[in-house]
């Protein structure tokens, strides 16, 4: 094998390389992110984010009383909400019900939601 040959297997490799660890280690959209929403948790708040959300009296006045907007919620919190599986119910019928907690600057929330076909729905906010 000259050395030419062995070049170009070596450019190859390189390129190769270079690929996959911008694909792994890239930007937000490459293959990290839809590694992490292969999960049961992410995939529900995927599937929550994507739809329209509707909120409960006691959930939008709770939500008024931290001063949080709606879009704020959507945006800021409900992405790292981190579900409860073990209270949930996710095959209840009509509507999977969960029961999910948030910690930040705001404190320690409790957040019951619902997850339908067509819509979402916040049912309670409470503070822990």
């Amino acid at each position: 094998m000259t050395f030419r040959d062995r070049f170009k297997m070596y450019l190859l490799g390189f390129i190769a390389g270079c690929f996959l660890v911008i694909l792994f280690f890239g930007r937000k959209n490459s293959c990290k992110n839809y590694l992490t929403n292969y999960l049961p948790e992410g995939r529900v708040l995927l599937e929550v984010g994507a739809k329209p959300i509707f909120y409960s009296e006691q959930a939008a006045q709770q939500l008024q009383n931290l001063g949080i907007d709606t879009a704020d919620f959507r945006k800021e919190i409900l992405p790292q909400l981190h579900i409860d599986f073990d209270r949930s119910e996710p095959r209840a019928i009509p509507c999977g019900n969960y029961i999910s907690s948030y910690n930040d600057s705001i404190g320690p929330l409790q957040i019951k939601f619902e997850k339908c076909k067509e819509n979402s729905r916040i049912q309670e906010i409470s503070i822990q």
